[in-house]
């Protein structure tokens, strides 16, 4: 037997006001890029990278920004 299969699942749907003014509704804080050139929610997929596969990583974010995700 194998070992099991991990999977990640990041909560992401805050609207982040407490950022504001670089947040915004329709940029909330988890695709803004405080340090760096990645967005807070690419910097925590590739801390995730090395214990789960990038298919296995769930997002629930923020619906109003589903297209950018």
């Amino acid at each position: 037997m194998g070992s099991p299969r991990l999977h990640a699942l990041i909560l992401a749907g805050g609207s982040g006001t407490r950022f504001w003014p670089l947040s915004r509704h329709d940029r909330p804080k988890q695709l803004l890029a405080l340090e760096g050139e990645h967005s807070l929610l690419q910097a925590t997929v590739e801390r995730l990278a090395p214990l789960v596969a990038v298919e296995d990583v769930l997002d629930l974010h923020h619906r109003g920004v589903a297209a950018e995700v």
